[in-house]
C-alpha cells in the first residue's frame, strides 16, 4: 500500500536554499534578535556554520535558488532585512 510513497532518492534534489537575514558569532546577540523577531511574529530557524563559527538566521527555505530569490524580491521586507542573501546547503 505504501509502494507509491517511496521516492527515488537518486533523482531527489537534496539541496536546500535558505534566505539568511543575519549572521552572528555572539550567542547573546543571536538570542536577542531571535526574541525580537519572535515578538513581531516572525518565525526563524538557526543554522550553525561550524567552519566559520557563525550562526545564520534563516527566515525561509526553498527547494530552488530561484524560489529563494523570488521570495527575497517579492515578499521579504528589504528595509527591515537589508543585506539578506541565499545560502545553499547540500
Amino acid at each position: 500500500a505504501n509502494a507509491g510513497k517511496i521516492l527515488n532518492t537518486k533523482t531527489l534534489n537534496t539541496k536546500v536554499f535558505h534566505v539568511i537575514i543575519y549572521a552572528f558569532r555572539n550567542k547573546s546577540n543571536l538570542d536577542n534578535v531571535i526574541r525580537s523577531l519572535s515578538e513581531k511574529g516572525i518565525e526563524v530557524k538557526v543554522i550553525k556554520e561550524s567552519n566559520k563559527n557563525l550562526n545564520y538566521i534563516s527566515i525561509a527555505q526553498f527547494d530552488t535558488y530561484e524560489d529563494a530569490h523570488n521570495y527575497m524580491d517579492t515578499i521579504l521586507d528589504k528595509e527591515m532585512f537589508t543585506g539578506s542573501w541565499v545560502y545553499e546547503i547540500d
